[in-house]
């Protein structure tokens, strides 16, 4: 330690005993950690998305946006419409009206409410899905899409907490069947993020 703050990243032992997962926070930089005041709890720092997210080391920290009900149908660079920016974009199946909650907590940046329940199996129709996105931190934002038409209870600027209700599944927009569409995205570009219990 040097004028009050950590200098170096505890071993894994110590983040075991301490209940974190170390490959889950072995990214963090040592300069990160020199930021961070003495006596600060350690979860600040441990539950932040890191910068470089890959196929191998995803990021962590978010829930089942269905609260672990539903099938995936279409994961990671699926064929039929994860590709470009959309690569890493998961989609669930359950019931038309089933719950939607936020995956992680965070800042309502983006509201759709009013479109129609009566998606198309037409790329054209992709601005017309009913969504809420969610603003993270460091620059991560979570997009729910296909949202039931009047189901969203929140409003751009409310702070929601992870497991909040944020809509329902809904059938809006580009879509051949009722279902949710999930992303993280960082300026513009779909990045790897997991949950727990779902192989994308």
């Amino acid at each position: 330690m040097e004028n009050g703050v950590r200098r170096h990243i505890p071993d894994q032992y110590t983040f075991e005993n301490l209940g974190y997962d170390f490959n889950a926070v072995k990214h963090i930089n040592d300069p990160d950690l020199n930021k961070i005041p003495l006596g600060s709890p350690l979860p600040s720092l441990l539950d932040r998305l890191h910068s470089n997210p890959t196929e191998s080391n995803p990021l962590r920290g978010f829930s089942h946006p269905l609260g672990g009900h539903g099938t995936l149908t279409q994961g990671w660079h699926g064929s039929k419409s994860h590709n470009g920016t959309s690569a890493y974009a998961l989609d669930f199946g359950y019931y038309f009206g089933a719950p939607v909650y936020a995956m992680r907590s965070g800042k309502v940046v983006a509201v759709i409410n009013y479109f129609d329940d009566n998606g198309r199996d037409d790329p054209s129709w992709g601005n017309k899905a009913n969504l809420v996105y969610i603003e993270h931190d460091n620059g991560y934002v979570s997009r729910y899409l296909h949202l039931k038409k009047n189901s969203v209870p929140v409003q751009v600027g409310d702070t929601v907490s992870a497991g909040q209700k944020i809509g329902e599944q809904g059938n809006s927009g580009w879509s051949t069947a009722s279902h949710l569409h999930v992303a993280v995205y960082k300026d513009s570009q779909s990045v790897p993020f997991e949950i727990p219990g779902v192989n994308p």
